[in-house]
């Protein structure tokens, strides 16, 4: 029995939710992957209401229709403004997705 969480899931991948990003996979020959993911920032100084602080952390939530193998440490994620490097990935296998957190990534050579 399919989980209820999976069309909520489903839908913030296509209401606009979600962003457009590449993914390349760390490893040799990697091959970018043009993808949607969700972006979630966990905000510095929100409990404080400190607010323009830079985020604390940055998560990527990839669904995994889009990326079937986990990613690993050292994947790239680049969205409009900036590449990010994956440093933690938690499989939420209830929604079908990869929890991937970043962190920022020097440009490209």
């Amino acid at each position: 029995m399919a989980s209820p969480l999976l069309g909520l899931r489903s839908a913030l991948f296509e209401t606009g939710h979600s962003e457009a990003v590449t993914y390349t996979p760390a490893g040799p020959n990697p091959a970018g992957v043009s993808l949607r993911a969700v972006r979630g920032e966990d905000a510095a100084g929100q409990l404080s209401n400190l607010g323009g602080l830079p985020p604390r952390s940055v998560t990527f939530e990839l669904q995994k229709a889009d990326v079937p193998e986990r990613p690993l440490p050292g994947s790239m994620i680049v969205d409009q403004t900036n590449r990010w490097r994956v440093t933690q990935v938690i499989d939420q296998g209830i929604v079908n997705t990869w929890l991937c957190t970043v962190q920022a990534a020097p440009p490209a050579p």
